[in-house]
């Protein structure tokens, strides 16, 4: 069985919107402040990317990430699903080089 790190991207998604709008993370987390929730997103980035890398699935992440990049025109349309502008603004946090971004 594959292991997948999809669940923590959606996880790490959510807590970045939930911090962007200043909400609490009590509801998701069961407590705890702001500042120390936050504080474990750059853990979780690192296994996230410590699991694409093992399971050799961050080709096929960076390929998923390529053809969302290659398509601007359907970012507004695609604002609310599952997959779309927010999770893989998460997914280019965790495996998209410096260089990457400034040419994207």
């Amino acid at each position: 069985r594959e292991t997948s790190p999809t669940l923590s991207l959606h996880d790490i998604k959510l807590l970045l919107i939930r911090f962007a709008d200043v909400q609490s993370f009590s509801e998701d987390t069961g407590g705890g402040g702001r500042e120390s929730n936050i504080r474990l997103i750059p853990y979780e980035m690192h296994a996230i990317l410590y699991v694409l890398t093992t399971s050799r699935q961050i080709e096929r992440e960076e390929k998923l990430l390529q053809n969302f990049l290659s398509r601007p025109d359907s970012t507004l349309n695609e604002a609310f699903e599952v997959d779309g502008p927010f999770f893989m603004t998460t997914l280019a946090l965790i495996i998209m080089k410096p260089s990457d971004w400034e040419k994207n």
